[in-house]
């Protein structure tokens, strides 16, 4: 291809043998062609001029009267191909099979920790549930024990009150007349039994409150207790679980 001054391009056909000679004329521009170029696979051509011009010709062979086009190069001849051996890819293969299996005991490992961890954490609780019953039985036992002490006291009292009071109807029935001073005093020793027997009452009364605040207080403390534990061994369990999330994640990266 030529490229002249007055801006045309012309295919000169030049074989092994014989003369060239000058082929088909294309005018592109009004300017000169300064610049040509064809592709890697010569199938096209571009044409430049000095007033800016550029143009793009398709390049065919006439053979026999007939067009001739040539075949575009392949494109993947211009890709950048990379060739594993089979060892590589074998290697690679085992390599990440060995990864799996080690991944795959990790997590039975972790799974088995995560069980026993669970076991223990069950078996604590339960023991301390037992001990948590087994105070509250003996506060209720306790409790209970004081009830019965205080209501065999009350009907001990009870009983003293009216011994003493069929004791004094009886001696007012046969003294009524000979001994008024002394039903008086028998009277005041009625009022001061009344006396002592309301301030055993209150006095049982503030023992039962006493009893029933120490109970509580005792109750609270160890669901306190409980509630601490249980709390630390879920907190256990949760960091137990992060982590083995995290080798999970670890081992998958």
């Amino acid at each position: 291809f030529a490229g002249t001054a007055e801006g045309q391009v012309t295919a000169i056909i030049w074989g092994t043998e014989g003369d060239p000679r000058e082929g088909q004329q294309y005018v592109v521009s009004r300017g000169a062609v300064t610049r040509m170029g064809q592709s890697a696979d010569d199938c096209v051509l571009f044409v430049a001029s000095d007033d800016g011009t550029l143009f793009q010709f398709d390049v065919h062979l006439m053979e026999n009267g007939e067009v001739n086009s040539k075949k575009a190069q392949d494109p993947a001849t211009f890709l950048d191909v990379v060739l594993v051996t089979r060892a590589d890819i074998e290697e690679k293969t085992a390599t990440m099979a060995d990864l799996e299996s080690k991944i795959g005991e990790i997590q039975v490992q972790s799974e088995y920790k995560l069980h026993l961890h669970d076991q223990d954490w069950a078996d604590k609780t339960k023991k301390m549930k037992e001990e948590m019953e087994a105070a509250r039985g003996a506060a209720e036992a306790r409790f209970e024990a004081q009830r019965r002490r205080k209501e065999q006291q009350e009907l001990e009292a009870v009983e003293a009150i009216q011994n003493m009071e069929r004791a004094h109807m009886k001696a007012a029935e046969e003294l009524e007349s000979l001994y008024e001073k002394k039903l008086a005093i028998e009277a005041q020793r009625y009022r001061g039994l009344l006396h002592e027997k309301e301030d055993i009452e209150c006095s049982y009364e503030e023992q039962l409150e006493i009893t029933k605040s120490k109970y509580n207080s005792v109750i609270m403390k160890l669901k306190g207790e409980y509630e601490g534990k249980t709390k630390e061994q879920q907190d256990a369990y949760n960091r137990l679980k992060d982590e083995l999330s995290n080798t999970k994640k670890q081992y998958e990266e």
